[in-house]
């Protein structure tokens, strides 16, 4: 690559060489930022939102345990004091989100059937997908065919 005429600006002389390269960024950067990403970094991967603000870690070792998540009936109650069903409390919490209104830093959950709020729960059992007889029967009728063409054709495909 040619150099161009009067292109004799490099980095260094740029910034000369009384400063050192921590004086150099500092001076660049304020300290507050860097803070702030090492803030970040040191949080992890987790979502991250826009809406709700993260809190700074404050300790290291085990964390408290999490906040329970309160339904979309509880927060009513909570937030209105009206005993409304799960349905149309979640319709009125999403409708005012959507509308710009300030609605709480927790986002609710929506209620699982007879699942307790707390505590240990049985795994559900396993058990093959619904519908997986159909794709069965579908598969043996293509085996069935696919024999039915080998038979035909001496052993060959």
């Amino acid at each position: 690559m040619a150099k161009l005429p009067g292109d004799d600006m490099t980095v260094a002389s740029l910034w000369g060489t009384e400063k050192d390269f921590a004086q150099r960024s500092a001076a660049a950067t304020p300290n507050s930022l860097l803070r702030d990403i090492v803030a970040d970094a040191s949080r992890g991967l987790g979502p991250r939102s826009l809406m709700t603000p993260t809190p700074a870690p404050t300790q290291r070792g085990p964390s408290a345990p999490p906040a329970v998540v309160p339904t979309f009936r509880e927060w009513a109650f909570s937030r209105l004091g009206v005993d409304w069903p799960e349905a149309r409390a979640k319709a009125y919490y999403e409708t005012r989100r959507t509308a710009g209104e300030d609605v709480g830093p927790v986002v609710p959950q929506s209620a699982v059937g007879s699942v307790p709020r707390g505590g240990w729960v049985d795994p559900p059992k396993l058990s093959p997908p619904p519908g997986i007889d159909i794709l069965d029967r579908l598969l043996d009728h293509a085996d069935r065919l696919d024999r039915a063409e080998r038979a035909k054709n001496g052993g060959r495909w």
